[in-house]
This record gives C-alpha cells, sequence and structure tokens, in this order.
C-alpha cells in the first residue's frame, strides 16, 4: 500500500510539475509577444527621434538663413542712412514729417493694403534725420 500511495503521490507531483511548465510555457510566450511589441515600439520611436532631428537640422538651418538676411537688410539700411544723400536730404523728411504726415494720417484712418506697405516700408526704413 506504501508503494501505491508513493506511486500516486508522485504522479500528483508530475502533473502538478507538469501544470507548473506549462503555465511557465505560457508566460515565456507572453514574455516574448511583449519583448517583440516593446522592440516594435523602440524602432518606431528611434524613427520619430531621427524625423525629428532631420526637421531641428532643417529649422536650424532655416533661422541661420534667415537671420543672415536680417543682418543684411540692417547692414543695407545702415549704409543707406550713413550715405551722403540720405544725409544732406535729412531736412527734406523732417518738413515732410512735421507737414505731410499730419495731413495723410488724417486721410488714411483705415488700414487697407496701401497702408500696410506704407507704415512696413517706413518702419523698415526706420527713418532718422
Amino acid at each position: 500500500a506504501s508503494l501505491e500511495e508513493d506511486k500516486a503521490n508522485r504522479e500528483n507531483q508530475i502533473a502538478s510539475l507538469e501544470e507548473d511548465k506549462a503555465n511557465r510555457e505560457n508566460q515565456i510566450a507572453s514574455l516574448e509577444e511583449d519583448k517583440a511589441n516593446k522592440e516594435n515600439l523602440v524602432d518606431s520611436l528611434r524613427n520619430h527621434i531621427s524625423y525629428l532631428e532631420k526637421k531641428v537640422e532643417k529649422n536650424e538651418h532655416d533661422l541661420s538663413f534667415y537671420l543672415r538676411e536680417v543682418e543684411l537688410h540692417k547692414d543695407k539700411i545702415r549704409r543707406m542712412q550713413n550715405s551722403f544723400s540720405w544725409v544732406i536730404t535729412s531736412w527734406i523728411r523732417f518738413l515732410r514729417r512735421k507737414f505731410l504726415d499730419p495731413l495723410n494720417k488724417s486721410k488714411k484712418d483705415s488700414l487697407c493694403s496701401t497702408n500696410v506697405t506704407i507704415i512696413r516700408t517706413y518702419s523698415f526704413l526706420n527713418l532718422h534725420p
């Protein structure tokens, strides 16, 4: 009887171990699937990072281009304002601002496209006597 009980106990242990083995194999399969999903996510994030790095590089290039353009315009304005003709005509600009600009301003209260152009030009040139 003792051998029969021992045999039954061993068979129960084997069944329990086989069930445990099946559970562990399911866990391994689940973990491998999670690993594959995470690897796909990592690849996707790397691609996105690469895309963003290229975008940043392009934006930096564009920014340097536009900053250079601004510097060129500032230099052009500076050279114009320091020119002989600009200096000797300052009194004419002064008279225009004193007498003509106030009259034109009262007539042009609304902002139409021509006024915007005039305002932009005036601002851009940063007129000084």
